[in-house]
């Protein structure tokens, strides 16, 4: 047949060639995901194999080749939920295709268009395949943007899409690449809760869609696509019956014949519009049409898909909902414990790639899977009665494994720069802080024009230092692994706030399920014998320990009233489980801004009855060393001189000279073996404080400030009143903010005490602690923090300190030191602000 063995080489070589790009992409069509990744990655080895051995030009593989598995890499990435690196092989991708024009098609032009965006120039005709792909990647790159809360930066490149592929572009033509605009759009307002404007693009999608004389063959798969968008945002708005009639229209298009002849392409978006019709059912509660709905997605899912992909957990909490109504334990606990598993997997995988504000926004944006499940298994063990190891193990391993994620992600990040001695890591990480002062500075200023542009920069560092630093996804924890880690005699008290769901009948006698009834709190305390875990659930809710309570609690402490409302509402539900006297205290909510020891059970103090060691998460148990680091310096700033803040302000905090005499008096028994540096009056100044090297302890003596807003940053609204700098008054403007705070030089300190009224507080959120000067020096990797809760006595406070350095400096453990200063300033005052309202975080 062939008549030339040059052509049939040519051919096999063809054929071999243009088959193995596309080998990816069918095993994505066919679910077989975990071999698209090995195959994709085996063609980048192979590359890099290739340009090791020539560097000739001509050697090096053709561009869709090179493309290709980056390409394909991206859609599986993305798909299992490792987002930060679908992103980093779409833009590795796009830098090749910028690489290969340059090198073959733009030998006299240069390339116009910037390779982060992604796009390419509509005149660039050389490969329609690889135009097509490059399209999807902008697309794919806008969506995953959205996913980790980057909406402006995602607003530009769909601004930049619109401009690129705007009809004016094409002659006025109705084409893909102008109407898919509008499905990125209601995308967009979607995420930023903007249903009704997200509603009108979806809308424009679907008429531009159907504009098309071709659209049932071209068209069918986006149709699908923007009434699935248009359905959910009906069901955001309670418009239920159009939300279903949209699902219903989806779910034919996704099924369509043309659809199916895709070999499994567009499985998931079928399974999408399955369940997106089962959870308006559900809503409608409909229950058997949503389970048999739902039934129909998830056993496509489990035989075509395969992966515990975060695209499941949707699906899952639709059918986990509908078996707890159905009261069908079995398979409601194999969903949540599903959901559980995959959650936290997805949420450990991402934040070894993502920077903090990205971290924030994305897990925020799921942290509901997680608080559902916590719901559902204290709804069984409370309401149902089911007290069995199983509830209860499994309670607590969603618990322990999503608190202080955020927290413990932050200050990981600035733990492993300096541990690892690494002078380029440490001198990006520098450039990272001078970014965040220029934030701060900026923020402080009202420029918020400017403040996207340095978050960008600063996430890209962060970016740029978790990539270098390779650092290792964390596993996960069990509650054997905490009990273990408790020493003998020693027991836990780790607190949740949850959201409570019930169950009840509607008019019709119907169950349904009353999601997030109201807010509750639970504790886990630890047995003595360190054995099993009781759980324990406070009859008052959110609103009464939050408000009612709280008032009570700080009304006893300032007015030294002597009675057990406090106690009885905040202590007393757990006490009948503790048996010993050292106990571990991990608060969640208001808890982080009450000191245990302060409450008074009707005869004592429990200062006189408990060792209360605080801490932030329990799982810092598996990590702490009780070996505190050798004191070798100490630095004191304290008694600002304010009166630099009249000229700048026109008024000036009230003066504090008992801080002056407070320094001086610590400052006299320092040990000569211990170096010390004092900065007082207009040295105590932001300038100063910034400029300080790490310090084994920073002690901090001047006015602290709090602003209670949920309009604003409480990272901004929180902080220490220091002097102004003569020299540069624009620069520092004499409150530093727990945001600057957390960007001090502090990687060596191990105690940092805040002698001044209220530095502890700030805004609360479930799980995360304080958002304040509290949260911050724990996220410079402080090991102690010693705060006050509320408004405390100048001269008695420079009491307490002295007494506490002096245990210090006895040889007392940093924990033990406090207590015991506590102890003495009780016992010469009959105030219990006085010793009570200082607090200390660390074990």
């Amino acid at each position: 047949m062939f008549k030339s063995p040059l052509i049939l080489c040519s051919l096999l070589f063809f054929i071999h060639f243009t088959a193995l790009p596309q080998k990816a992409a069918r095993l994505i069509k066919k679910g077989k995901f975990d071999k698209a990744e090995a195959h994709c990655l085996s063609q980048i080895a192979e590359n890099k194999n290739k340009d090791a051995r020539s560097a000739r030009p001509n050697n090096i593989p053709q561009e869709s080749k090179r493309i290709t598995p980056h390409h394909y890499l991206s859609k599986v990435y993305e798909i299992k939920g490792n987002i930060a690196a679908a992103q980093k092989e779409i833009v590795i991708a796009d830098s090749i295709h910028d690489i290969f024009k340059q090198l073959y098609y733009y030998s006299k032009k240069p390339a116009i268009i910037s390779v982060r965006q992604g796009v390419c120039d509509p005149n660039y005709h050389s490969n329609n395949a690889q135009m097509v792909k490059r399209r999807e990647r902008l697309l794919s790159l806008i969506d995953l943007h959205m996913q980790i809360g980057e909406m402006d930066e995602a607003k530009d490149l769909i601004a930049a899409y619109q401009s690129l592929y705007s009809t004016e572009i094409y002659g006025g033509k109705n084409t893909y690449t102008s109407r898919i605009a509008y499905s990125i759009l209601g995308q967009y307002y979607f995420l930023n809760n903007q249903y009704d404007s997200s509603l009108l693009f979806y809308e424009k999608y679907i008429i531009a869609l159907r504009s098309s004389p071709r659209h049932i063959d071209d068209n069918v798969k986006k149709l699908g696509d923007a009434y699935t968008g248009l359905s959910k945002c009906y069901l955001k708005l309670g418009d239920l019956p159009n939300a279903l009639l949209a699902a219903q229209h989806a779910e034919k298009y996704e099924k369509h014949q043309f659809t199916r002849k895709t070999n499994g392409k567009n499985y998931l978006s079928v399974i999408k519009s399955y369940n997106l019709i089962a959870e308006i059912y559900r809503q409608q509660h409909d229950y058997h049409k949503a389970l048999s709905w739902n039934t129909r997605a998830y056993d496509l899912y489990n035989s075509q898909i395969i992966i515990d992909s975060p695209d499941k957990l949707e699906l899952l909490e639709t059918r986990g909902k509908l078996f707890w109504v159905a009261n069908d334990t079995t398979q409601a606990n194999a969903c949540f414990d599903e959901i559980s598993t995959i959650f936290i997997q997805y949420i450990k995988r991402n934040f070894t790639f993502l920077s903090e504000s990205e971290r924030e926004y994305f897990y925020r944006s799921n942290k509901h899977y997680i608080e559902l499940v916590k719901s559902y298994y204290h709804y069984l063990y409370f309401e149902k009665g089911y007290k069995d190891s199983y509830i209860l193990d499994n309670f607590y391993y969603a618990h322990i494994n999503s608190k202080g994620v955020l927290l413990t992600a932050s200050s990981k990040l600035v733990e492993k720069i300096f541990q690892s001695k690494d002078s380029a890591l440490i001198n990006q990480y520098i450039q990272l802080q001078a970014l965040k002062e220029s934030r701060s500075r900026a923020y402080k200023s009202g420029q918020t024009e400017i403040l996207t542009a340095i978050d960008k920069s600063i996430s890209q560092i962060e970016r740029t230092l978790l990539s270098e630093l390779n650092i290792e996804i964390e596993q996960t924890i069990s509650s054997n692994q905490i009990l273990a880690s408790l020493k003998d005699s020693t027991q836990l008290i780790d607190i949740l706030r949850i959201s409570k769901y019930n169950i009840s009948k509607n008019t019709d006698s119907i169950p349904v399920l009353k999601e997030n009834v109201e807010n509750k709190y639970v504790y886990f305390i630890s047995s003595a014998d360190r054995s099993k875990f009781n759980l324990v659930d406070n009859p008052l809710n959110q609103e009464q320990l939050e408000k009612k309570y709280y008032k009570g609690y700080l009304n006893e402490a300032k007015f030294n009233i002597k009675n057990n409302q406090s106690y009885t509402a905040y202590f007393s539900p757990f006490e009948q489980y503790i048996s010993t006297n050292t106990v571990i205290f991990s608060a969640d909510g208001i808890y982080n801004l009450i000191n245990p020891v302060l409450l008074y059970d009707g005869s004592k103090y429990l200062i006189d009855k408990y060792y209360i060691y605080s801490i932030s998460q329990a799982s810092d148990l598996l990590t702490i060393s009780n070996n505190d680091t050798y004191i070798h310096d100490f630095t004191l700033v304290g008694w600002p001189d304010f009166s630099t803040h009249f000229s700048f302000y026109g008024e000036s905090p009230v003066d504090l000279p008992g801080t002056g005499i407070e320094i001086a008096a610590i400052e006299k028994i320092i040990p000569p073996s211990i170096f010390h540096y004092s900065y007082v009056q207009k040295n105590a100044n932001e300038i100063s404080v910034k400029a300080l090297p790490s310090t084994s302890l920073l002690h901090f003596a001047t006015h602290g400030y709090f602003e209670v807003s949920k309009l604003k940053d409480a990272m901004y609204t929180s902080g220490l009143i220091l002097a102004i700098s003569d020299s540069s008054k624009e620069l520092n403007d004499g409150y530093l903010s727990a945001y600057e705070a957390s960007n001090l030089h502090l990687e060596n300190t191990f105690l940092v005490v805040m002698s001044a009224c209220e530095t502890g507080q700030g805004e609360t959120e479930s799980g995360e602690g304080v958002w304040g000067l509290q949260r911050s020096f724990q996220v410079a990797g402080v090991k102690y923090v010693v705060m006050s809760l509320f408004k405390v006595s100048d001269e008695v406070t420079a009491q307490l300190m002295l007494e506490f350095y002096k245990n210090i400096f006895k040889g007392q453990d940093i924990p033990n030191a406090f207590r015991n200063a506590q102890l003495s300033i009780k016992n010469r005052f009959d105030k219990a602000d006085y010793w009570g309202a200082f607090i200390i975080k660390g074990y």
